[in-house]
Parts: C-alpha cells; sequence; structure tokens
C-alpha cells in the first residue's frame, strides 16, 4: 500500500471509479470535472494491491482575502486549498484510508508553507469525523434569502418580480460577489 499524488491518467481512471462508486454515475457531470477541474488540482490517492486506488482527496488551490493579517490592500491573502472528493471505495472502508491521506498531505502542504485546507462536509454528520482530523472550525450551513431587486443578495427576501433576473441568475450572482470578496483561486 501507498499514497501518491495523482498524476497520470490511469491515476484519474481510478479516481473516477470512486466518484462513480461513492458519488454519481452521471457522465456529462463526471467527463467536467476529470476534464476541467482535476487538471488543477492536487489529488492525493492510496494504492492498495495490484495498483488499484481505494481512497481520494482532492484539493483545489485558494487564497483567502484577510484583509485584518495586512496593513496594505494587496497583501492580506493566505494560500491555500478547497478539499473535495474525498472518498474510498466502500470494499476499502473503515481502514482509516481517508483520513491517513488527509493526515499526509495537511503535512505536506503545512512543510511547503499554505496556510490552510478549507473542507465543506458534504453533510452536517461528517463534522465530527474532520474535526478530529484536526479542521478547527465548522462551517454551519446558513440559510441565505436572496433579494431580487438587488442581486447582490440580502437577508431579506423580497417577492420575485417578473422583469429581475431569474432566481437562479440572482443566486448565481449573489453566492459569485460573495465568494470573490474571500476567496479567489490560485494560479
Amino acid at each position: 500500500m501507498a499514497i501518491k499524488t495523482a498524476s497520470a491518467e490511469k491515476d484519474f481512471l481510478g479516481i473516477r471509479k470512486i466518484w462513480e462508486e461513492r458519488f454519481t454515475t452521471d457522465r456529462i457531470y463526471l467527463d467536467t470535472i476529470f476534464e476541467k477541474v482535476f487538471p488543477l488540482c492536487r489529488s492525493y490517492v492510496f494504492y492498495g494491491e495490484n495498483n488499484e486506488i481505494l481512497s481520494v482527496i482532492s484539493l483545489m488551490p485558494m487564497k483567502f482575502y484577510a484583509p485584518e493579517i495586512s496593513e496594505t490592500p494587496t497583501e492580506g491573502y493566505l494560500k491555500g486549498f478547497y478539499m473535495f472528493g474525498v472518498a474510498t471505495l466502500k470494499k476499502a472502508t473503515g481502514k482509516h484510508l481517508a483520513a491517513t491521506l488527509v493526515e499526509c498531505a495537511s503535512k505536506e502542504l503545512a512543510i511547503e508553507g499554505y496556510d490552510f485546507i478549507f473542507e465543506r462536509p458534504a453533510n452536517q454528520s461528517l463534522n465530527n469525523y474532520y474535526m478530529k482530523l484536526g479542521f478547527s472550525i465548522s462551517l454551519p450551513k446558513v440559510p441565505y434569502r436572496f433579494n431580487l431587486d438587488n442581486p447582490a443578495g440580502s437577508t431579506k427576501n423580497n417577492h420575485r418580480n417578473p422583469h429581475k433576473k431569474s432566481l437562479s441568475e440572482a443566486i448565481l450572482t449573489a453566492l459569485g460577489i460573495e465568494f470573490n470578496r474571500r476567496f479567489e483561486w490560485a494560479d
């Protein structure tokens, strides 16, 4: 058994096998993720016998804008990663493979000088799991109401105006504004 950073096409095929088993078999979604997102990421994989990938975590590079840590607006960025796609094949669960990958990645990224790993669990029941792995904050799901008269969003909800942006457009715009205020994808 070995931990490696995914790099070859065969690695992505093994990761995709895990995603198909654990997340979805939607081919269009998976094609998009593996063609557009994975080339930008760093993925750690746990190889078992016969060179089969048993577990995976993926990390998207990010910068977090925290102006309170700097005296100038051009500084104040922390660099780190958004962790996603944490999964283990069903036949290999219970062996703490994903936890081992998280620990390995955390140590390696700290040595490389990265400041954080950001995780948003798929469901609230996973919060304790990540807290046991050393994550310090659980981000609760907070209902957010979008003001369609102001696409930047609001905590007060107004009734839909048919002449305004569609609800989905308003939500995406508001999320983009809030996300871009604090995060940016690293180069």
